[in-house]
């Protein structure tokens, strides 16, 4: 067990205890994580002369980070989110 796990396990007693308790263990580092890609969406802006599939795929990357931190975004806000960082090239 690396010190990290050890030190977010205190106090949690046996194993069971410590996986109904995961939540309340990692919620901060969860918190940050997700205060990070909503800045990195924020950040997310399609540079003249970038290709659309390099875009494309950094947003792709965004959305799988964002759920692998537990967001749920629905398909009609993921779309809303990619067409409104295009540049005006694509209006």
């Amino acid at each position: 067990m690396t010190r990290y796990i050890a030190k977010a396990a205190q106090g949690h007693g046996n194993a069971a205890n410590m996986m109904n308790h995961l939540h309340e263990m990692f919620d901060a580092e969860t918190r940050s994580a997700k205060v990070k890609l909503i800045n990195a969406f924020k950040d997310l802006k399609k540079n003249l002369g970038e290709l659309v599939k390099d875009y494309i795929l950094k947003v792709i990357s965004c959305l799988n980070e964002a759920e692998l931190h537990v967001a749920e975004i629905d398909a009609k806000t993921q779309i809303s989110l990619i067409v409104h960082s295009l540049n005006l090239s694509f209006s």
